[in-house]
C-alpha cells in the first residue's frame, strides 16, 4: 500500500496533534518531500501559474468505498506529470486536458481526487482548516512570497488550539486569511490603521472607536523603550506588552520615570487625550533656510536704503 496525500493531511490535523505548534512539528517532517510541499505550493503560492481547467467540480467516476492506498494511480507516482495542466503549457489544447484531467481523477483514490481539485482551486483550506497561509508560512517560508506591511497585516490571533491572550503572538496575515480565520478566532491588531486601510474594521474591538468618554481601555497593547543605566553605560530595553485596565494616570506615571511609548493606534492616544505622550507625535524642528548674504572682499554687504 503506496502513501495517500489525504491521509497524511488528515494526520498532520487530527486529534493526535492539538496545538498549532504540534501540528507545525508534524508537517515539519515533510520539508523535503517533493508532492506536499509541492502540492502546498500549487495551492497557497499566487506567483504560481496556475491550472488551465475549468473552476469547480467535475463529473467523474466516484467509487467511496475503495480503502486508502488502492487507487489505479496516486498523487505521488502521478505529481510529476501534472504540468500538462498547467497554464502556459499547450501542446495539448484545454479540452484534451480536461478529459485527462478527469481520468486522472478516476484513476486516483477518492480522497485525492478531492485534494488535487482543491488545489486546482486553490481551496485546500475549505478540506483542511487546520492547512492555512500561516501555517504554511511558519512552516515553509521557502515556498510562499514573504509578507510585508505593504502586503500584509501585523495582527496577533486568538481562539484557535493555542488560546493565550497574554502572550499574543504577531504574524503577517492577509486579508482573506483573516477574514477566513475570524469565523472561529478573534484577532489583536498590532497596528489598527492596517485593519482599516483593509476594510476590517469590523473586527476591531470597541475600544479602538471614537467615543465621548475615555477613561480604561479594556487592552491596550504599547511599545515603550526604557533607558536604563548600567555600569555607567546608557541601555535601552524595548518592552512589548498587551496591558489591560491602564488608566491615564499609570501611563502618565510610566512616561514620568523614563518610558518612550508609542500606541498602536494614534486614535487611541487621541481619544485618551495622550497624543502628546506618543513619541511619534514629537514636534520635529524645523530650521529656517539661512539668508544668503553678498560679500565683498570678506565683509558683510550692506543693506541699500
Amino acid at each position: 500500500m503506496s502513501r495517500n496525500v489525504y491521509e497524511i493531511l488528515e494526520t498532520i490535523t487530527g486529534p493526535k496533534y492539538p496545538t498549532d505548534v504540534s501540528m507545525e512539528n508534524c508537517l515539519r517532517q515533510y520539508k523535503d518531500d517533493i508532492v506536499i510541499k509541492g502540492l502546498l505550493n500549487m495551492n497557497f503560492n499566487p506567483k504560481f501559474m496556475g491550472f488551465d481547467l475549468p473552476s469547480g467540480n467535475f463529473a467523474y467516476k466516484i467509487d467511496n468505498k475503495q480503502p486508502y492506498g488502492y487507487g489505479q494511480v496516486q498523487l505521488y507516482s502521478e505529481f510529476k506529470r501534472l504540468y500538462i495542466f498547467f497554464n502556459g503549457f499547450e501542446l495539448i489544447n484545454r479540452e484534451k486536458k480536461l478529459i485527462r484531467f478527469i481520468q486522472l481523477l478516476e484513476g486516483l483514490h477518492w480522497k485525492e481526487a478531492e485534494i488535487l481539485i482543491a488545489v486546482k482551486d486553490r481551496k485546500l483550506s475549505e478540506l483542511f482548516p487546520d492547512i492555512n497561509e500561516v501555517l504554511i508560512r511558519t512552516v515553509f517560508p521557502d515556498i510562499l512570497p514573504p509578507l510585508t506591511d505593504e502586503n500584509g497585516i501585523l495582527a496577533a490571533a486568538f481562539g484557535g488550539r493555542n488560546h493565550d491572550c497574554a502572550n499574543p503572538n504577531f504574524k503577517y496575515y492577509t486579508k482573506d486569511e483573516i477574514i477566513s480565520l475570524s469565523k472561529k478566532r478573534h484577532f489583536l491588531f498590532k497596528f489598527p490603521e492596517q485593519a482599516k486601510a483593509a476594510g476590517l474594521d469590523y473586527l476591531l474591538p470597541d475600544y479602538v472607536k471614537p467615543k465621548e468618554h475615555f477613561e480604561l481601555y479594556p487592552e491596550l497593547y504599547l511599545e515603550f523603550t526604557v533607558d536604563n543605566t548600567v555600569f555607567g553605560k546608557v541601555t535601552s530595553v524595548i518592552y512589548h506588552k498587551l496591558i489591560e485596565g491602564i488608566n491615564k494616570e499609570e501611563i502618565e506615571e510610566m512616561r514620568r520615570h523614563g518610558a518612550k511609548i508609542t500606541f498602536t493606534d494614534l486614535d487611541q492616544a487621541a481619544n485618551l487625550g495622550l497624543a502628546h505622550v506618543d513619541v511619534r507625535n514629537k514636534v520635529v524642528p524645523v530650521k529656517k533656510p539661512a539668508t544668503t548674504t553678498a560679500k565683498k572682499r570678506g565683509r558683510p554687504a550692506k543693506n541699500k536704503v
